[in-house]
């Protein structure tokens, strides 16, 4: 499962949310906690978490396909956040 990609060399970037965007394990949990102990995510935020979770998730279903691993369970649930993120917002 790709928790975040760190890149060693002179220049680093990417978005913070793409950390907290992927697994459910206890180390994810962790930083969550942490980084909304003081305040909820701001609602550019959610929605920039929201879709890097479904990006990590797609890629975690397509590693898994191209590796002939099971990935009906994963495929199902990126469907299910595609279209519940495709709804318009009310």
């Amino acid at each position: 499962m790709l928790a975040g990609l760190i890149d060693p060399g002179s220049i680093i970037g990417g978005d913070p949310l793409f950390d907290l965007s992927g697994d459910s394990d206890d180390y994810s949990v962790g930083i969550w906690e942490v980084y909304t102990q003081n305040s909820p995510l701001a609602e550019e935020e959610r929605y920039r978490w929201e879709r890097l979770g479904l990006i990590s998730l797609y890629r975690t279903t397509c590693w898994q396909f191209t590796t002939h691993r099971e990935c009906e369970a994963a495929r199902q649930l990126t469907i299910q956040r595609f279209d519940a993120l495709s709804q318009p917002e009310r």
